[in-house]
């Protein structure tokens, strides 16, 4: 994942409040354990990582919230949001086992 991939996985897991830290680009502990936390509440298997089935139901959930954005402008009531309208495929492992993501490409701080 690049850090604009990450970036955009921990505005989205913010907006959950699901990532209370630092927005700064790099998959570090915190990142790992706020996405755990989103699959473990949206009954998907708890691993840390960006797999196939946990984009398509962060995916799902961006459109539906722009669906709803949408419908709000026709009332005259909505701001725009920073979310992506989806997080790009780039992230998604493109083999068919999935390991973690590593943080050697990010960065060598787990303090961030």
């Amino acid at each position: 994942m690049s850090n604009d991939d990450v970036r955009a996985l921990q505005e989205f897991l913010q907006e959950l409040n699901f990532y209370k830290n630092k927005i700064n680009g790099y998959f570090n502990l915190p990142t790992k354990k706020a996405l755990i936390k989103f699959q473990k509440t949206n009954n998907l298997k708890q691993t840390g990582i960006l797999d196939t089935k946990t984009r398509k139901v962060i995916n799902e959930l961006i459109a539906e919230k722009e669906k709803e954005e949408i419908t709000d402008e026709d009332d005259d009531t909505s701001t725009a949001s920073s979310t992506p309208s989806t997080l790009p495929k780039s992230s998604i492992p493109t083999s068919t086992t999935t390991s973690p993501i590593s943080t050697t490409t990010t960065s060598t701080s787990a303090s961030q």
